[in-house]
Order: C-alpha cells, then structure tokens, then sequence
C-alpha cells in the first residue's frame, strides 16, 4: 500500500485516476535515435513485400535496415544482424507462415525483445493467414499488431510507412 501511496504522490493522480490510466499509451518509453531507424525482419519467400517496405520507409526519409541491402558479400551474415538489430529504434517483422518457419526469423525475435528495455519498439506485421506459434506468441504477445493481410497489402504498407515516419520524427 505504501508504494501505490508513494505512486500516486509522485504522479500527483487519485486512485481513481490512475486505474483509469492507459499507461502503455500514456508513458510508453520512446525508442533512442540511432543510425538505422528500422530493421526489417522477413523470410525470404516475403522479399518483396519487405523491399515494398523499406522503399516506402526510404521514400520518407527513414533510414531503414534489410539484409539484402546491408549485408554485402563476405560479410558474416550474424555479425551483421546483430549489428542492424542493436542500432534500430524500431523492430518490423513480417509474420507470414514462412517466417514462423524461420529460424533466423526467431533468432531476430530473440534479439529484438532482448532490446525492449532498451526503448526498441517492435511492430509485428501480419502478411497472410498465419497463426503465431508458442515462440512467436512468447515473443509478440503483448505487442501492437498491424494487419496488412488485405487483398490490398500495398495500401496496408504505405500507410504503415506513414506510421512509423511519424514515429521517428
């Protein structure tokens, strides 16, 4: 009891109030500045959908990150993720059934929630009919989703973009 005292003293709210509170909306931490805004996790069956989105992303001047573009040739693929993933502010992962199928996918997941007290924001992106599996569900469970399974994907992605340039401005 002390410490909802101590809580409601120091955010200057009644009891009431602070029920009342959507504290996930209100207080959410805000992801640090960093060289690569977003990372861009896919399974390579969805690589256009992902290029469809970082060329969004690149077309309103948010700097993104996607293994296709920042992984060149000879250069170690894990060291190179773990790089993008540390130095994003926002984590994207499109869910599809290949990527619940992808380990390198999970391994990206793994990592990204690592970072979430760190302020990273992960956006999970639903792309098709796929159901989260007991990994996908431990590691997305709590999180926002976005649903851009329509028969318009473009339209689900564009305004996507829009989203997360807001974000990062």
């Amino acid at each position: 009891q002390l410490k909802q005292d101590m809580l409601w003293t120091l955010l200057d709210l009644s009891h009431e109030e602070l029920a009342a509170l959507d504290v996930k909306d209100r207080y959410r931490i805000r992801p640090v500045r960093s060289t690569a805004s977003v990372f861009i996790s896919y399974s390579s069956e969805n690589q256009e959908i992902a290029d469809q989105l970082a060329d969004g992303l690149t077309r309103r001047n948010v700097s993104c990150w996607i293994a296709t573009r920042n992984i060149g040739p000879g250069e170690s693929y894990p060291a190179k993720i773990m790089q993008g993933i540390r130095g994003a502010s926002i984590f994207v992962v499109l869910i599809s059934e290949d990527s619940i199928r992808s380990p390198h996918v999970k391994s990206e997941l793994d990592t990204a929630f690592s970072r979430l007290k760190d302020g990273l924001m992960i956006v999970p992106v639903i792309i098709d009919g796929a159901k989260l599996d007991d990994d996908c569900q431990y590691y997305l469970g709590r999180q926002e989703f976005v649903y851009a399974n329509s028969p318009h994907i473009a339209s689900s992605i564009d305004r996507l973009c829009d989203q997360i340039a807001e974000l990062i401005d």
